[in-house]
């Protein structure tokens, strides 16, 4: 996901296209759809082709994976994960296409008014619905480590459906809040002229990314940070057991085994907290500074350094998180892995049931086919043996009436 609109709208501050917004769309077009593509532009186009598929394919798998899995579907964090899965699924077929035609378009969406409110609102929304999930799975994850006995009386399958139709619906109302200008809201955000697409909402971003992002940013440190001690304390639990008295060998290799489980879920789900900091804050840090030293991005933004860093934050970092994602669970977790292993072997006996069941149903029918065609010949034989046989009494008759 990436906050394009956002660094349009810089753009339109400092190249002058707001003064542009006033002319005939017949100009503009000319203006700014057919500008001549920069190096950044191709290089962010092709790496937006690349991380799309990867991206499409490999939240579908996590998906799939978590349904067809019983075990999977127990674990709560699975099931958040699940969901996080479709909105980054979501990302790759609908956020990434945008970006790319913009890239294509030298920084300009060129869609028209309907594609220009799409692409402010699902950008929006994409952004704060993976920032909820990731907070909401920290949190489930610290109570069930925080109140151990009292977690599973409280998480219970329908209550964490609840929460994430509630993550869903409040990204979507916060996601609304973009239409109409903070400021004034009598006016409305989002602009569409010809091609310019940019939402001016200055203060709607600010507040956003400060009650969304910034200030639970160290609610989540602090429980990943408790999660991840907790889950290293598991492993050195662990390693003692691994020592101790055979006589309860049995008893002890299943607490063992239960808490390796664990922690590899746990490694999984701080990795990919970590690496959504990586890919978003400094990409958040940077568009504020934008909208609050404008001054100081207006000198710098021709320099060498800024043009590295710009791409680098906006059209890199960003997409590159939703892709990574299912990576993640692959390399991280043991259980996922199987599970996916399950799932392949499951299809590929399928592939080969229907194979199977395809090439007896084309031999059955080419034997009944073959049978039809001998019985008919059949038919045909008989038919004129008795043809030949009538012909030959009839001249046996012409004869002897001939010698009469």
């Amino acid at each position: 996901m990436m906050n394009t609109t956002l660094i349009n709208r810089y753009n339109m501050l400092y190249t002058n296209s707001t003064n542009t917004t006033l002319q005939p769309p017949n100009r503009m077009m000319v203006d700014f759809c057919d500008l001549p593509r920069k190096m950044t532009n191709n290089i962010a186009f092709a790496f937006l082709i690349i991380f799309i598929p990867i991206t499409v394919i490999g939240n579908l798998l996590v998906i799939a994976v978590v349904a067809s899995s019983k075990s999977l579907k127990k674990q709560t964090t699975f099931l958040f994960l699940s969901s996080l899965a479709v909105a980054d699924t979501l990302v790759g077929l609908v956020s990434m296409p945008f970006n790319a035609r913009i890239q294509w378009k030298s920084g300009f969406l060129c869609l028209g008014d309907r594609a220009c409110w799409t692409y402010n609102l699902e950008e929006s929304f994409l952004s704060i619905t993976s920032v909820i999930h990731l907070f909401i799975i920290g949190l489930d994850r610290y109570l069930s480590l925080r109140y151990v006995y009292q977690y599973n009386s409280l998480a219970t399958k329908r209550r964490v459906k609840i929460v994430i139709a509630g993550i869903w619906c409040f990204s979507a109302f916060m996601a609304s809040m973009l239409i109409f200008q903070w400021d004034d809201p009598s006016k409305i955000a989002i602009i569409s002229r010809g091609n310019i697409c940019a939402a001016r909402n200055e203060t709607f971003y600010t507040s956003m990314y400060i009650g969304c992002f910034i200030i639970p940013l160290f609610v989540m440190v602090y429980m990943y940070a408790y999660v991840y001690k907790t889950a290293s304390h598991h492993i050195l639990e662990i390693a003692k057991m691994e020592v101790m008295d055979l006589n309860h060998q049995s008893k002890k290799s299943r607490e063992k085994r239960r808490k390796k489980r664990q922690y590899r879920t746990l490694r999984s789900i701080v990795v990919v907290f970590v690496v959504y900091c990586i890919c978003w804050y400094p990409t958040i840090f940077y568009i504020l500074t934008i909208f609050h030293a404008k001054e100081f991005w207006r000198k710098q933004r021709n320099e060498s350094w800024w043009v590295v860093l710009h791409f680098v934050l906006i059209n890199f970092l960003p997409p590159l998180n939703s892709t990574t994602n299912p990576c993640i669970y692959v390399i991280c977790n043991k259980q996922f892995r199987k599970v996916c292993r399950q799932l392949y072997y499951k299809l590929s006996n399928q592939e080969q049931r229907t194979m199977q069941f395809a090439t007896t149903l084309i031999t059955e029918a080419h034997d009944l086919v073959g049978s039809r065609h001998h019985s008919t010949c059949s038919r045909e034989t008989a038919k004129n043996s008795m043809k030949n046989t009538t012909v030959l009494t009839n001249l046996n008759k012409s004869e002897q009436t001939k010698l009469l």
